[in-house]
C-alpha cells in the first residue's frame, strides 16, 4: 500500500458517514474535518513509532501519508 493510498482512505473513513450531505459548503466542512482526523490519527502513529528503532520503515511511511493527507484537495 502506498502513502498516498492510504492518505485517501483515512480521510474517506473519516467522512463517510456524512456521505449524504450535499451543499458544497456541508461536504468542504466534512472533507476539512475529516483531512483534521486523519492528521490526528497519523499524529499518534508517528508519535508511537518515533520511540522504536525497529519502526524506522513504519515512521516514513506515516511521515508520507501525513503529507499526503495535506495535499488532499475538497
Amino acid at each position: 500500500m502506498n502513502a498516498e493510498y492510504k492518505a485517501e482512505e483515512l480521510v474517506e473513513k473519516f467522512s463517510s458517514p456524512y456521505n449524504d450531505l450535499t451543499t458544497l459548503e456541508e461536504i468542504e466542512i466534512i472533507i476539512e474535518t475529516a483531512k483534521r482526523n486523519a492528521l490526528i490519527c497519523v499524529d499518534e502513529m508517528l508519535d508511537c513509532n518515533s520511540t522504536s528503532v525497529y519502526f524506522e520503515e513504519d515512521f516514513e511511511f506515516w511521515k508520507e501519508v501525513k503529507y499526503e493527507i495535506v495535499k488532499i484537495d475538497k
